[in-house]
């Protein structure tokens, strides 16, 4: 610990800011962890790590097999057609959980682990720096912090204060809805491109998938409604995968809707205060990169601070290393979902591209290589911009395995 005996305090308890303590707890640190929040809640998500957001939980909580679903790969498909297919090669595996039950899993650990001192139903108001570190308000009294993480969401109120929120960034609406399957769940994620939103479709569990649409206000508000939701749904039917398994598919409860709009962040690591998973980093979710970033910005954070109380680095020179490690990590991210957006928005885009792409399986590489955390590329099994008959050992392949 450092001479003034202060600790960090992490704000915020969902992926990012469990993780964070967790780690830090696991390396000898006590430290706090604050969230408005009493109770875990379902939030609208796409629910799914890609493998390298998967290592990054498994090296905190250990086997994660009964948390959800492995998830084998990707598929990317239009109305009427199969564009992409794209499998991880082994041992690379993501994994679809529901986001409820992950949390629940986190907030437990944090309740157990004899280094954490876990705060649920209580806010941060307000941080003020000081010569030692940080001073946090909170509604039962002031602590003195040597850092502050602040893994507080994409509105985080932390990087308001702090002033390091920049311009807001446009965003869309997302709806969320789990469905239990009366068939086995595929094992790959499906991303359906229909003229005014997208279907994100993420495996559960074996007979459990979640479905998020994103698209404008007007869209995800009328959806809600279970009928119009299902129409929406048999419009992706003919190009994708899931055909037979979503008929007859029964809702979990009902669907949940909300914003996505996100906010540009300057100096994620300065002064001691660190922004975590979207405090820092908002990307749209159609990459379902969200889970994945947050579990690997706990890892870069966590090792940074206890390397200064260490005393193996000081502040500055550690800070300046996370944030280039916080970037990189997130850069082929943006890149990728960035190129998903244009497949979404344009389809004369989509045409060329893919196009492109089937001339260069190099290009489809180094757009999913961030989804490994690895330099192994994922094993490309097919474009198709006619129909889907071009991939029968895949679909043939999947058939055995449900």
């Amino acid at each position: 610990m450092p001479p003034s005996g202060r600790e960090p305090v992490i704000v915020g308890a969902s992926v990012a800011g469990a993780l964070t303590a967790l780690r830090l707890g696991n390396a000898g640190i006590a430290c706090a962890v604050f969230e408005s929040r009493k109770l875990p809640w379902a939030k609208v998500c796409g629910e799914g790590f890609h493998p390298s957001g998967r290592r990054a939980l498994e090296e905190v909580i250990g086997d994660v097999t009964t948390l959800g679903w492995q998830l084998r790969g990707f598929r990317f498909t239009t109305a009427t057609a199969e564009l992409i297919a794209l499998d991880h090669p082994a041992p690379h595996v993501g994994l679809g959980c529901d986001r409820f039950l992950l949390e629940q899993r986190l907030w437990h650990d944090l309740t157990e682990h004899p280094l954490v001192t876990f705060e649920p139903g209580c806010s941060v108001h307000d941080i003020q720096k000081d010569a030692d570190g940080w001073v946090v308000e909170t509604p039962r009294g002031s602590l003195q912090a040597s850092h502050v993480v602040a893994a507080d969401g994409v509105r985080s109120r932390l990087r308001s204060i702090s002033g390091r929120s920049r311009r807001r960034l446009a965003g869309r609406w997302g709806l969320r809805q789990r469905l239990a399957l009366d068939t086995p769940s595929p094992d790959d994620v499906e991303v359906c491109f229909l003229d005014d939103g997208e279907v994100f479709v993420t495996p559960l569990g074996p007979r459990r998938v979640s479905i998020a649409v994103l698209g404008r206000e007007d869209l995800v508000r009328r959806l809600r409604d279970p009928g119009e939701l299902a129409v929406y749904l048999d419009r992706m039917r003919a190009g994708c995968g899931l055909a037979n398994r979503l008929r007859g598919a029964t809702p979990e409860g009902p669907s949940q809707i909300m914003p996505h709009r996100g906010q540009r962040a300057a100096h994620w690591c300065k002064d001691g205060l660190y922004l975590a998973g979207d405090a820092a980093a908002y990307l749209d979710p159609i990459s379902g990169a969200g889970m994945t970033l947050a579990a690997v910005s706990a890892r870069i954070i966590a090792a940074s601070i206890t390397d200064v109380l260490a005393g193996e680095v000081d502040d500055a020179r550690a800070e300046a290393s996370a944030e280039r490690e916080l970037r990189r990590s997130v850069r082929p991210f943006r890149n990728l979902t960035n190129f998903l957006l244009l497949l979404a928005r344009s389809p004369w885009f989509r045409r060329t591209a893919i196009a492109v792409l089937r001339r260069s399986p190099r290009l489809v590489d180094r757009l999913a290589k961030p989804t490994l955390g690895t330099d192994v590329p994922p094993r490309l099994t097919g474009i198709e911009t006619g129909t889907l008959a071009s991939m029968p050992a895949r679909e043939q392949d999947r058939e055995e395995r449900a």
